[in-house]
């Protein structure tokens, strides 16, 4: 302090007393810089006291600058101190005050440096803390785009870090992943020796790898941070670094229900761990919470309740305010409070819990939900909390009482509302179906919550929910992605944005079929990070479509399900829908006819479960020649879940399907409806199906009038010995039946050599009909690797055509795509989204309407239906009708044996979509028809005169 006088006293006499305008000027800058060095040196202590006397040594340097008029680098440099000392306070609008200082000064520099995209990035931080997150994610955006100049510097990583973190937090796992790649590769490339932020960008990685309930490969970057880190343990700079590693392991091992590994590492955490230190303050919050989830799995609930407590403590401690941690933390306390029976207490804390998450509701009556739309610290984690509390509510309800039940459905729908706005925020399908599939739970409790309604009230508006419920659960994010692939073209997108989109969706598709192929750990790691670079920039588009309002408007448009539009519409066509939810304890079934709604409910027993499996087994396990063993197994299905619903179905001939579940890899039209005779369901209803009823009601709307130019592909015709058994399986064995096939369908087709993929591409648009006759293979694994195979000719990616490609192919002028080839309509099912298939990416890339395969095509019987089938739509049958003669034309043949008509040979085909016809009726049968309809009308009304002029005589 003795030097600090000395030296003032020395600037005052000597520097201050100069006359000379430009000595007046030094002079201000030395008293600026001084005053600021004197801040620092208080500022480094990180201790409240000494920071108050460095923001007043800040604001005498501001004070000094206020009196001049020109902008300078030191007017950003004292305002960014005292934002960060707010900042260090946890006083959040202060530090915004002085950050939009910085920043507005910086803007009118003459050089923009680094410091502007520093300075972006600080106030995005602060918005993130205030929990606004839109205007964190705007000026995030802004530094993005000034790190364009910078691609390799540490303040660009640290960005990137923290726009990682940003979509971890509101549930965008797939973005966040990609951000963080990005944020490691720079510093491992251009910084090796940031240890402690190369340690934090794992972190983050394995933390996100985590959430997406990939825990071996959590665990095992964990692991081997730890072991890197050991040996740099002399190293006081990542001390922390091992205190968030134990905690993260524990959280790891919490999530896969291994809590006492849990709590081993989290109390290693603990031991190491300063809680002394205010900048480790939330860290000290996380490691009491998450103790306290490890002892609460135990079930050891007074620990548990200890531990929540302590957390508590600690968050009051250091945090003026309230965020979404204390949320979560009252959120897990509840649920504690629940579990222990302690129904009071667990109602008020999960209220105060959504006092806490949502701005501006502070209702402390848990009868009392806030009202929709409204702003919320965390989407996300408002979602979980509102769950949470209907379960609460839900239990205590003992005697099922009305209002009650309608509290819990009250705010069950409160939370599928905001899960959907959640999930249109997401700007990549991957994200939406894993956030959907998480969701698909709270549909179930709603549909059961509201049939229970429905029970005490007799009111039909519950059932009418329970039917919309079920259909929101159904192809959400594929409904999403068709609409908006309608609506970007006239909402006032440019067309160079949508040209961007669309190369980056092609330059998408070609590395991740190099990453499918990469056979060594250097190109899997370099495929992985242009694809994360693609993804960041694809996303960066999507998100600037939601700056032109009518885009907006349509993309966030909440669109109910309307019951009597499905009646009227279904009344127009003569079909009944029956639609079935597949849930953990149930199978809901909902019948839609044009005059009537049924509803019927199927208990999950093992029974059930297992003549699914068997079904579903005999289909996949046939070999050629054996009798089928599912005969049973479908007549059992067809006993439990169908038959209850044929009283009314009898009044219908077509009826479309709605399968979920398991359900969607059975083939109805092949149920056995008679225990001991060989009567299938095909023989007394006409069936298609659809992914969804919202997308059937779409599907009706497309006119499939005009041509009927049909191109067929057939890489595999090559003729073999006789008795020969081909399967649309077999990679690259012969299929001789689609030569026959292709010919028998249409002139325009290409067989063997002359099925490339590369022609295909360049001729798809000219026509209306597509047809496949081919091996596909069907990655349940990952199934954007699944592929259509086309004359094998040079590498793989060349006569494949996967999945990802095909979502970026245009069939909005396709009438009809068949998928001939084997388990085309088959692969990875995801709760609340459906099959991921071959099929699904053709109704994603436009056309609706598909004839699909359920399991392994046996070349012959496919090549007799296949043709069949297209001589009754030339004749202009509608594709349902078509698809189902041509099955039981097969079953009547006399060119089969007996034995090659078992379903496995004519059931895996189905029709998806709009069962319209294609072609009207040719000119010579419409001549024959109506002069047929004029000799029946003739000859009827001779037969009412002859019998008129009896009875008068």
């Amino acid at each position: 302090m003795l030097i600090r006088v000395v030296v003032f006293i020395i600037f005052i006499l000597f520097i201050a007393p100069l006359n000379s305008h430009a000595e007046f000027t030094i002079s201000d800058s030395t008293k600026v810089n001084y005053y600021i060095k004197a801040g620092d040196k208080f500022f480094e202590s990180k201790k409240k006291k000494l920071d108050s006397l460095a923001l007043k040594e800040y604001l005498s340097a501001i004070d000094i600058l206020n009196h001049q008029s020109q902008l300078s680098d030191l007017n950003v440099k004292v305002n960014l101190r005292c934002a960060s000392v707010f900042y260090w306070y946890k006083d959040f609008n202060s530090a915004l005050d002085y950050y939009k200082r910085a920043l507005s000064i910086q803007e009118n520099l003459p050089n923009n440096t680094e410091s502007l995209l520093s300075i972006n990035k600080k106030i995005g931080q602060v918005f993130w803390n205030l929990g606004e997150i839109d205007s964190a994610f705007f000026y995030y955006s802004e530094a993005e785009v000034l790190s364009d100049n910078y691609p390799h510097s540490k303040t660009t990583a640290d960005l990137y870090g923290f726009i990682g973190l940003l979509y971890f937090e509101t549930g965008n796992f797939i973005q966040g992943l990609n951000y963080s790649l990005r944020y490691l590769e720079i510093y491992e490339n251009y910084f090796p020796s940031y240890k402690k932020a190369i340690y934090r960008a794992k972190n983050n990685i394995a933390t996100i790898y985590k959430r997406l309930e990939k825990y071996d490969r959590s665990l095992e970057i964990y692991k081997e941070i730890i072991d890197q880190t050991d040996r740099s343990k002399n190293d006081v700079r990542i001390a922390e670094t091992f205190v968030i590693l134990y905690q993260n392991l524990g959280t790891v091992y919490n999530e896969v229900d291994k809590f006492e590994e849990a709590i081993k590492f989290i109390k290693r955490g603990i031991d190491n761990h300063n809680f002394d230190e205010s900048s480790n303050s939330r860290l000290s919050v996380r490691l009491y919470e998450n103790l306290g989830t490890s002892y609460q799995g135990l079930g050891k609930v007074d620990s548990a309740m200890k531990y929540f407590d302590k957390a508590i403590i600690e968050y009051n401690k250091y945090f003026p305010y309230k965020n979404v941690l204390f949320a979560n933390i009252l959120m897990k306390k509840a649920l504690l409070l629940n579990e222990m029976n302690l129904g009071k207490e667990a109602k008020d804390e999960i209220q105060e819990a959504i006092k806490t998450v949502i701005i501006n509701f502070n209702n402390p009556n848990f009868k009392v939900n806030p009202k929709y739309p409204f702003q919320t610290l965390s989407d996300l984690e408002t979602f979980r909390i509102l769950v949470s509390k209907a379960e609460i509510i839900e239990k205590f309800n003992e005697n099922n009482d009305s209002e009650t039940s309608k509290l819990v459905l009250d705010t069950y729908q409160l939370a599928l509302q905001l899960a959907e706005k959640i999930r249109k925020s997401y700007d990549s399908d991957e994200a939406k179906i894993f956030f959907q599939n998480n969701v698909y739970p709270v549909f179930e409790e709603s549909i059961r919550v509201a049939l229970q309604l429905f029970e005490h009230t007799q009111d039909e508006k519950y059932k009418h929910l329970a039917f919309q419920f079920s259909e929101q659960s159904k192809a959400a994010v594929l409904e999403e992605s068709i609409k908006n692939h309608e609506i970007k073209g006239y909402t006032g997108i440019p067309k160079e944005l949508l040209v961007q989109e669309r190369d980056l969706k092609i330059q998408l598709s070609k590395v991740k079929s190099r990453l499918a192929n990469a056979n060594d750990q250097e190109k899997i790691d370099k495929y992985t990070l242009q694809l994360a670079d693609l993804e960041i920039e694809l996303g960066k588009v999507i998100k600037s479509f939601e700056a032109y309002p009518n885009y907006y408007a349509l993309k966030y448009a909440n669109n109910e399900v309307n019951l009597e539009e499905f009646q009227k519409r279904l009344q127009h066509e003569d079909k009944a829908l029956l639609e079935y939810f597949w849930g953990e304890k149930e199978i809901i079934g909902f019948l839609v006819s044009g005059k009537n709604f049924l509803i019927r409910r199927f208990p999950l027993d093992s029974g059930l479960i297992n003549n699914i499996d068997q079904y579903y087994t005999a289909y996949k396990t046939y070999s050629p020649g054996e009798p089928f063993g599912g005969h049973q197994s479908g007549y059992e299905i067809y006993n439990k879940i169908f038959e209850p619903f044929e009283k009314e179905l009898s009044k219908y001939k077509k009826l479309v399907i709605i399968p979920d579940g398991k359900l969607n890899y059975l083939p109805f039209d092949a149920l056995k409806t008679e225990p001991h005779k060989d009567f299938y369901l095909i023989e007394k209803y006409i069936i298609s199906q659809s992914y969804s009823g919202k997308l059937w009601l779409d599907a009706q709307k497309i006119n499939n009038s005009g041509n009927n130019e049909i191109l067929a592909i057939a890489p595999f015709a090559k003729d073999v010995a006789l008795g020969y058994v081909a399967f649309r399986d077999k990679y690259f064995s012969p299929l001789p039946a689609t030569r026959q096939e292709v010919k028998g369908i249409s002139n325009h087709f290409y067989i063997n050599e002359e099925a490339t993929k590369n022609r295909f591409l360049d001729e798809y648009q000219n026509y209306n009909i597509l047809h496949f006759a081919t091996h596909a293979e069907v990655n349940e694994e990952e199934p954007s690797s699944s592929y259509i195979t086309f004359f094998p000719k040079g590498e793989d990616a060349e006569y494949r055509l996967y999945v990802h490609e095909m979502y970026n192919l245009n069939f909005d002028s396709t009438k009809l795509v068949v998928l001939s080839g084997c388990e085309t309509g088959s692969g990875q099912f995801q709760r609340g989204e459906g099959i991921m298939s071959l099929a699904r990416a053709i109704a994603y890339a436009g056309c609706p309407n598909i004839i699909m395969t359920l399991w392994r095509a046996e070349d012959k019987s496919t090549s007799f239906i296949a043709q069949k089938m297209y001589q009754y739509l030339e004749d202009g049958k509608p594709k349902d009708e078509a698809l189902r003669q041509a099955k039981l034309d097969y079953l009547h043949s006399d060119e089969f044996f007996k034995i090659d008509k078992t379903p496995v040979h004519w059931a895996n085909f189905i029709v998806i979509g709009n069962a319209d016809p294609i072609a009207s009726l040719p000119i010579y049968k419409q001549i024959y028809f109506w002069v047929s309809l004029a000799l029946i009308v003739g000859a009827v009304l001779m037969f009412l005169k002859r019998k008129g002029s009896k009875t008068f005589a």
